[in-house]
């Protein structure tokens, strides 16, 4: 995590293989990959004349009915984005491109994909080791009702066990009542801020499973081991 000698990405021209008529699990391996995420792949025929850049609905061979196949985030890690394919009996046998989808091309000038086309997600800003500021997050009864029982005092005070707790940062000491943080994962503190009307940035720790959301123009801070 602290190596910034090379930088965050999905490795190129890398080979492929799946069978028609079942599920199958791509992997597209890379380097300290994010996650949560939203990015997506899409297949176009070798030698259709198909530019990855133009892929649309239209003209892909097989994926969601928006063209793109959505990073498998329960499967996938820092090394590898998984991506579950299921193709039709149907397919051509032969070569296909793999045109792939990077959820922050969409906050990019000049970028060919539009990533909100082609996932079923909205994508998220990322920006590099900064987190919000509690005082700037939103407070607990701002959130939408179904993650307030993910406030870290409300799971974790009387105690909790089992795997969906994420009670690995709770500190009864700083935390009680009125606390702005939940004990969630990244993926799950991305979906609590999908869930909840006014909220357009989170702040999550996958070392710790810490997580803040924030409204318009929250207030950050540095944070090296933010998401």
């Amino acid at each position: 995590e602290g190596d910034f000698t090379h930088q965050r990405t999905v490795f190129s021209n890398l080979m492929l293989s799946a069978r028609a008529g079942q599920e199958n699990s791509l992997t597209l391996a890379g380097f300290q990959l994010h996650l949560p995420s939203s990015d997506a792949i899409a297949f176009v025929k070798r030698g259709s004349g198909v530019a990855c850049g133009a892929v649309t609905a239209a003209n892909f061979e097989f994926g969601t009915a928006h063209g793109g196949v959505q990073v498998d985030e329960a499967t996938s890690t820092s090394e590898g984005y998984a991506f579950k394919v299921t193709i039709p009996d149907t397919a051509r046998a032969g070569y296909y491109d793999v045109c792939y989808c990077d959820d922050q091309a969409a906050f990019t000038a000049g970028a060919g994909v539009d990533v909100a086309a082609a996932t079923d997600s909205p994508a998220y800003s990322i920006q590099e080791n900064r987190a919000l500021t509690v005082a700037g997050a939103m407070a607990v009864g701002d959130w939408d009702a179904s993650y307030q029982a993910s406030q870290c005092y409300a799971r974790c005070s009387r105690g909790c066990s089992g795997r969906g707790c994420y009670c690995d940062a709770f500190d009864p000491d700083t935390m009680d009542a009125t606390s702005k943080h939940l004990c969630l994962p990244p993926t799950q503190c991305r979906d609590a801020c999908d869930a909840t009307t006014g909220c357009q940035h989170f702040s999550a720790h996958g070392d710790d499973n810490l997580c803040l959301l924030g409204g318009a123009g929250a207030a950050t801070s540095r944070d090296d081991d933010a998401t």
